[in-house]
């Protein structure tokens, strides 16, 4: 049984207000940036002014069998700086450890004289007396370690303390699922954007409902039109339309038509533009595509 995992009688109800004052702290620094990495800067500042710590810091992966790991957020004080920010550093018995034991329970452990665990002698550089750490698991990608340094003594962090820690932990969980999922994201339509570019095709969304088109910049030179000075919209887009096929088209929007996954459309567009192309479509009330 780790620290955070005994029970909390009823006679110390009264934590919970210096518990709630210091969760409001963070819940603050979460929301006091836009950036999300800003966000995990500020929160992992707090932690560190709230538990009084030397040293608070997030490493990635938390993984035992990978051959490195790195710090991509750190926050402490002048006396006991921290290892080099995002620097591959060597997986050795210590950290290897720490990460295998955290990632077997649910909860903080505290490594140390005191502590729930004795870890293997840690390099004396780092200067840690006393560790508190916990395995965070966000949707995306591998699990994080968060973690505590006290370096200038020894220390036993109280139960209210670990608890504090964990919900910390719970909120930083959060926030590197959105921050993670964002970068993905982002890195999926930076990839599609260059295979689109690469195939000379272009991509679209058609709002069945509102009638509305949304284009990216492939579909612009695809039809021979500047972002600048053209609006997709129906009107519009009607005259880039072979007039051969524009009933057919158009008459995707009605609520009873359904589009087949694959279509072909010329354009009368002037000849810098592509003459024929083809839609490749998924039916819904929102139709994304992409042209040829």
């Amino acid at each position: 049984m780790t620290t955070a995992d005994q029970p909390f009688p009823a006679e110390q109800t009264l934590e919970l207000l210096p518990f709630l004052r210091s969760m409001d702290r963070v819940h603050r620094a979460l929301q006091g940036h836009d950036d999300l990495e800003a966000m995990l800067h500020a929160a992992v500042d707090v932690t560190l002014d709230l538990f009084g710590a030397d040293r608070a810091w997030l490493a990635f992966p938390g993984d035992p069998a990978a051959a490195t790991w790195r710090v991509p957020m750190q926050s402490t004080v002048v006396d006991f700086p921290g290892v080099p920010l995002n620097v591959d550093l060597p997986m050795d018995e210590a950290m290897a450890f720490v990460m295998r034991s955290l990632l077997t329970v649910s909860g903080p452990i505290q490594f140390g004289p005191g502590g729930d665990l004795e870890p293997p002698p840690i390099p004396f550089r780092h200067h840690i007396q006393s560790q508190l750490a916990t395995a965070l698991r966000p949707k995306v990608g591998p699990a994080w370690i968060f973690g505590l340094h006290q370096c200038g003594h020894v220390r036993v962090w109280n139960r209210p303390e670990v608890r504090l820690f964990e919900e910390i932990g719970r909120r930083l969980t959060d926030a590197l699922t959105s921050l993670l999922s964002q970068r993905a994201l982002l890195e999926s339509e930076q990839r599609r954007t260059v295979a689109l570019m690469a195939g000379q095709m272009g991509s679209w969304d058609w709002d069945l409902k509102a009638g509305e088109w949304h284009w990216d910049a492939g579909q612009y030179r695809i039809f021979g039109v500047e972002p600048e000075s053209f609006i997709p919209h129906l009107e519009n887009i009607r005259p880039l339309i072979h007039p051969d096929d524009r009933e057919r088209v158009l008459s995707y929007q009605a609520p009873d038509r359904t589009p087949p996954p694959d279509f072909p459309v010329r354009s009368p567009a002037p000849s810098s533009a592509k003459s024929n192309s083809r839609i490749a479509s998924t039916p819904r009330a929102w139709l994304p595509g992409t042209s040829i």
